[in-house]
Formats: C-alpha cells, structure tokens, sequence
C-alpha cells in the first residue's frame, strides 16, 4: 500500500504537471508567462500542504466529502471547452486555442486536492514531514511543468495538425486521465 501512495504522488505530480506544460505552450504563453505560472502553482502546492497538514483529519474528510462535485464541474468545463475548441476550428477555421487553453491551465482543485492529499498520507512513508516533502513537490512539478511546455512544440509537429484541434482532443484526453488519477487516490 505505500508503495501505491508514492505512486499516487508521482502521477498527480505528473498528471498536473503536463497538463499546465502542455496546455500553456499551446495557448503560445510567453516564457516569462510560464514562470510564472510555475511560481504561482509551486507555492499554491507548498501552501496548500501546509495548510493541510495542520488539519489534516479535516482535510482529508472535506476532500472525501466534497471531491466528486468538484471533479464533475472540472469535468464538464473541459469537456465543452475542448469541444468548442475543435468545432471552432473545424467549423469556422476560428483560433480559440488560446482561450481555451485557460480552462487547462486554470487552478485545477482536483489536481491541487490530489497532490495535497497523498503527499499527507505519503511523507510519513517516506520519513519526511510535510514541510520537508512540500518543496520537493513543488520543485518536481516546475520541471515537469518546464519539459512539458518545450516538449508541446514536438508534439505539434509530430502530429501536423492545427493546434485547436490537438488542443481540444488533449483536453478531452486529460478529462480521463484525471478521472482515472482520481479514482485511484480518493476510492471515488
């Protein structure tokens, strides 16, 4: 069972990760715009455990509680926006890419309420306390974040195809990846 909530750390890292990387490269953020990102999410991470470590019997309770509403709203918003993404571009060539994009790089609570909540259950595991596993997450996350927006380039061209449209699938894509990731750390 640790090792699964080790793994589950990894995946949320990953999972949220790639997704900001990916979804700011094809929303064409700027350099100076991606680190910013990268800070804003790294200390949203490292506060969140804090906070959450103090309380953490609640934490876990609220999380429990309340994370299937917030998964099907985070749901819904990415599947119409990816959607409409692909139908703008097919429909009437129009580039909502950029746009879009928001709903994939917008605070995701379900990504912060996972990494949050196996981090919890994790740094006992691994002989760390929170405040010492915190920066090491919010450290990973910024490199995953980093390779996953220089890596969308690639995979844009890999592909050949207009980015509203890979844009839109790769959000209708992640939609399953989280609720796969969620299924796995909540027991939803």
């Amino acid at each position: 069972m640790d090792i699964l909530w080790q793994a589950g750390v990894i995946a949320a890292i990953i999972v949220f990760g790639v997704k900001i990387g990916l979804g700011s490269s094809m929303a064409n953020l700027s350099k100076k715009a991606i680190l910013l990102l990268i800070s804003i999410y790294g200390v949203g991470i490292y506060i969140t455990t804090q906070i959450a470590s103090i309380y953490s019997s609640q934490f876990t309770n609220f999380v429990i509680s309340y994370n299937t509403p917030i998964f099907i709203a985070m749901s819904i918003i990415m599947i119409l926006a990816g959607l409409i993404t692909i139908r703008e571009w097919k429909v009437h060539k129009c580039n909502t890419s950029t746009t879009s994009a928001l709903a994939v790089i917008a605070p995701s609570p379900c990504c912060f309420l996972s990494i949050t909540i196996t981090a919890i259950f994790v740094a006992p595991i691994l002989g760390l306390s929170i405040g010492e596993l915190s920066p090491i997450i919010a450290v990973i996350l910024a490199l995953v974040i980093i390779l996953s927006y220089f890596f969308a380039n690639i995979i844009v061209k890999l592909i050949k195809k207009p980015y509203p449209v890979i844009l839109g699938n790769f959000m209708l894509f992640f939609r399953n990846l989280f609720f796969c990731l969620l299924r796995y750390c909540f027991q939803i």
